[in-house]
């Protein structure tokens, strides 16, 4: 009996965790040799990537609201042999095999305050119980290592996540020169959140750049939140009132027209635990302009136009670059072969075949 806890569906309404739990349910669904409880307060909630759940698998609820819960170990009463939540909870029963899912340390090195010391004791509780550890990255692992080293003779996975087939480059003008392209202006892409970590000023001073001007290079923004007080500052100190655009929450169909329609995806953060964008921007045939910092270069390998997160002018020589058909089509080429050798399905078979393993 393997019991899943779906609390990352309530916990956010988007995010990387929400993907790699789909793509983990998916698999489990699949899979006949599988007997499966889920652990979910409702079938349906307003989580983008939550999957519709069969109604053969049984799905257990608690009645504790979810401000208490999260932090709640699983109750002894549901049965299980294998427990994975998809957030740091543990199950109350000791002869029950925890596994862990680690995304990435960004709490431990960027966050302070009463939220980084709960989330690390939570953390550190759930390391402390768990069987099997997954981890995103090979980075993410070393992290792990370099934070916990105690864990070394642990069962440590690393299971990369993945991307999805709604991204794919729907145009045969990919590898002509921007003047080609049917948009209103030659756009960067920048996709998710604009923490600290995320750098989102590089992105921003990008536009300034002597090379952006001369092809009247705008910025559109999806997800994040609106921009916030401190951000439309920046914006408009660095006089782009109008040429940054919030684009907000879009469905993926929305997203894969925009990758495709970019001059470029930018993605400048300082640390990642792995980076799902770039991988979804390479698969749209969007050529990925990223910093080479933490896990990025591992995702994007040799197809990212990598550039010191520090040293944001070194950006322009690639959109220097990518006005070159030639050149552009190579990186685009590259970047569909990179990203083929990633997915979800792969995501999810290899975290149910750790599963099996274990019972």
């Amino acid at each position: 009996m393997i019991l899943l806890d779906n609390i990352a569906f309530e916990l956010q309404r988007a995010g990387g965790v929400s993907l790699v739990w789909r793509a983990i349910l998916e698999q489990c669904f699949k899979d006949n040799d599988i007997n499966l409880n889920l652990n979910l307060l409702n079938r349906k909630n307003d989580n983008i990537f939550c999957p519709d759940i069969p109604v053969h698998i049984p799905v257990l609820t608690e009645k504790t609201p979810l401000s208490i819960r999260r932090y709640l170990d699983i109750p002894k009463s549901m049965p299980a042999k294998v427990f994975h939540s998809s957030y740091f909870r543990v199950h109350g029963n000791k002869k029950v095999k925890n596994v862990v899912t680690v995304h990435d340390f960004v709490y431990e090195k960027y966050d302070q305050g009463l939220r980084k010391h709960i989330h690390l004791f939570q953390k550190m509780r759930a390391l402390k119980a768990a069987d099997a550890i997954i981890c995103v990255s090979e980075n993410t692992k070393m992290d792990l290592l370099d934070y916990h080293p105690w864990l070394s003779s642990r069962e440590i996975r690393v299971i990369h996540n993945g991307v999805g087939q709604d991204f794919y480059p729907n145009s045969l003008a990919k590898s002509e020169m921007m003047t080609d392209y049917k948009v209103e202006r030659p756009y960067l892409l920048y996709v998710g959140g604009r923490n600290s970590h995320k750098n989102f000023n590089a992105a921003l001073m990008s536009l300034n750049l002597k090379a952006a001007k001369e092809i009247n290079l705008g910025l559109r923004v999806v997800g994040g939140g609106p921009f916030t007080k401190s951000e439309f500052e920046s914006i408009n100190k660095l006089n782009l009132l109008n040429n940054v655009k919030y684009v907000g929450q879009v469905e993926n169909s929305k997203l894969n027209q925009l990758y495709n329609e970019a001059f470029a995806f930018i993605y400048p953060s300082f640390y990642e635990g792995f980076g799902i964008p770039p991988l979804e921007a390479m698969a749209a045939g969007c050529p990925v302009i990223c910093s080479n910092a933490s896990s990025i270069p591992e995702v994007a390998g040799t197809a990212g136009l990598y550039f010191s997160p520090n040293e944001p002018e070194s950006v322009e020589n690639y959109l220097v670059l990518l006005q070159e058909s030639t050149y552009r089509k190579k990186i685009i080429d590259m970047g569909l072969s990179r990203s083929a050798q990633f997915s979800w399905e792969k995501t999810g078979l290899e975290t149910v075949k750790l599963y099996k393993e274990m019972l």
